[in-house]
């Protein structure tokens, strides 16, 4: 091996830093870790709770928020939390707590050392569990419950004396990343603090510093830190006192002291044989075939591999370079397909989420017809009101006619989802249609005593599907007469706006809520005015006019007029007359 050999320099250099290395870190070991462990951990938990006092005084009038705030200090910090007045007597906290949603009310069940113990609470609780808890109430209104035990529903009757309650997890806070039992670090807090109070100066010198105290435990010799943080709740003087345990790190130090040293050994080892390895074997050619490498792993294919010779290295060179070729086109092809693959699997995702909601809204909406049908069926079956057969007969047809337009209504609406409908735009006259549509509603009209008046303002010559626009015009028209007051007129007015005509289907009724107008379009949402069965309808109407509008890609909405709703939607006008 020669001297000058960038092999050897590197063997040396290495060496040489893998040795001062280990040095100044075994020597950082016995002198300052033990420091740093003990200054770290109380600058930390100093700082976290200077910083948790602000938040405590803007959310003092809200309990709840405070508790969730203390839960998360004490997880996030291992340490135990209290609140002390400026009497400096303790003011419950209740950070653990369960909040549930039973019977349509909220229910607070507080977790201390009072009640049940931390080893009876799921561990795997989360938001939307069914819980059931039993314990007695702490309360007057009755939505604060100290539980004795929890489990998952049951029909299991609760001890003597205690309530039981069932319901849904909304919120929860419970110890996590405790050292100790959550509730034994709590009472030895107040422990540490009693300790502190006998020795502690005037409290009326206290200021905003943090204050520290030293303490250690008789039992077991644990030495712990007590921190005193001095805030203002709703512009009274409370004190946050925070403790947390220093475990002694003598030994877990010396423990790494001794691996280092064995590590340091074999290390040292291991990299002198593998110096003396290299050193021989490797040379200029490979240097340049591995920065040749690294360029290309970054994706830099534009520099040329040198191939002089004609050993193993040329031979390495050369297929080096025609990887290099290949890659280039190869990842120029991959990044062409990955594109056409995103927008396949964006495309498979959207009929997927289309499959599910179709699947949810047919059985949520067949539920209630199939429960009809199922009644009626059971009472012919079981010879119940003979003279009621026919009445019987009349409904169960009723119910299976609205499912089936439910159904055909999904899918209808489904294909337009999947734009799997081909539009066939051409010329017609939307104010013939309109008359058309008009004339296929004169029964319902006349029972309503209703009467549909068309304003024409323009020649009412547009391009569109006139097949799809019919059925938005059956849907507008339809739902304009289902709530409309009676006796009362249906006006609607063509108008002409630029190069687009304006379709306007104004009734007299009940208007609809400002913060429900933009969700009217949504699949089987109904507002209240229109939630009875009794005005019939699938509730799919204007979701399949905003598919149909979509796709036309045409503007359209609703509005609230002084006495009723109005809606509207646009078409582009033809610039050619028809005779339709």
């Amino acid at each position: 091996m020669k001297k000058s050999s960038v092999v050897l320099k590197l063997f040396m250099v290495t060496l040489i830093c893998f040795s001062l290395f280990y040095s100044l870190l075994l020597l950082s070991q016995v002198l300052f870790f033990e420091k740093f462990y003990f200054e770290n951990k109380i600058g930390q938990l100093s700082k976290n709770l200077k910083t948790l006092g602000p938040i405590l005084s803007k959310h003092a009038e809200d309990e709840g928020k405070t508790a969730e705030l203390t839960g998360e200090f004490m997880n996030q910090n291992n340490a135990a939390l209290s609140l002390l007045n400026k009497d400096f007597t303790n003011q419950p906290l209740y950070s653990y707590r369960i909040e549930l949603l039973a019977d349509g009310e909220n229910k607070t069940i507080l977790l201390s050392g009072e009640g049940i113990q931390l080893n009876d609470v799921p561990s795997q609780i989360k938001h939307g569990d069914s819980l059931r808890v039993d314990g007695f109430y702490l309360d007057e209104a009755e939505t604060i419950i100290q539980p004795v035990t929890l489990s998952a529903p049951s029909t299991v009757p609760p001890e003597q004396e205690l309530v039981t309650i069932e319901g849904t997890v909304t919120n929860y806070t419970l110890p996590k990343n405790r050292s100790f039992n959550a509730y034994f670090q709590d009472s030895l807090n107040q422990e540490i603090l009693r300790s502190w109070m006998n020795i502690m100066p005037d409290k009326d010198s206290l200021n905003n510093e943090t204050i520290q105290y030293k303490w250690t435990d008789q039992w077991s010799g644990i030495p712990y830190i007590l921190l005193i943080q001095k805030i203002r709740l709703n512009g009274d003087p409370y004190y946050l006192a925070a403790s947390t345990t220093l475990q002694p790190v003598d030994e877990a130090v010396e423990t790494i002291q001794h691996y280092f040293l064995y590590f340091a050994a074999f290390g040292i080892i291991l990299l002198v044989i593998i110096s003396g390895f290299y050193s021989r074997i490797l040379s200029k050619p490979l240097i340049s075939l591995s920065q040749t490498a690294r360029r290309m792993a970054d994706l830099d294919f534009s520099i040329k591999t040198p191939s002089h010779s004609t050993d193993e290295f040329g031979a390495l060179s050369a297929s080096l370079q025609k990887m290099s070729d290949n890659l280039k086109a190869t990842l120029e092809e991959l990044e062409t397909a990955n594109r056409q693959l995103h927008k396949d699997m964006d495309k498979k995702q959207e009929l997927l989420q289309l499959h599910k909601e179709f699947t949810g809204n047919v059985s949520h909406e067949l539920k209630t017809p199939l429960g009809i049908i199922k009644g009626f069926a059971e009472g012919l079956q079981d010879g119940v009101a003979e003279h009621k057969k026919e009445r019987y007969l009349s409904h169960i047809l009723h119910e299976i006619d609205h499912m089936n337009e439910i159904i055909m209504d999904l899918l209808l609406l489904s294909k337009y989802e999947a734009e799997a409908v081909q539009l066939h735009i051409r010329s017609f006259s939307v104010s013939h249609l309109i008359n058309l549509v008009r004339d296929t509603f004169i029964q319902q009209l006349a029972q309503k005593s209703l009467e549909v008046v068309i304003t024409n303002h323009t020649h009412g010559i547009v391009q569109a599907d006139q097949k799809r626009i019919e059925q938005v015009l059956v849907n507008l028209l339809s739902n304009a007469i289902a709530h409309a007051s009676p006796p009362s007129s249906i006006y609607v007015t063509l108008l002409h706006i630029a190069d687009e005509i304006e379709i306007r289907i104004k009734n007299k009724g009940e208007r609809i809520p400002i913060n429900q107008l933009e969700r009217i379009w949504e699949k089987f949402y109904r507002i209240e005015y229109s939630r009875s069965r009794k005005s019939g309808g699938t509730g799919l109407g204007l979701a399949i006019v905003s598919q149909i509008l979509h796709l036309h890609g045409r503007s359209f909405g609703a509005e609230n007029t002084a006495d009723g709703v109005v809606f509207f939607f646009r078409l582009k006008e033809s610039e050619r007359d028809t005779n339709e």
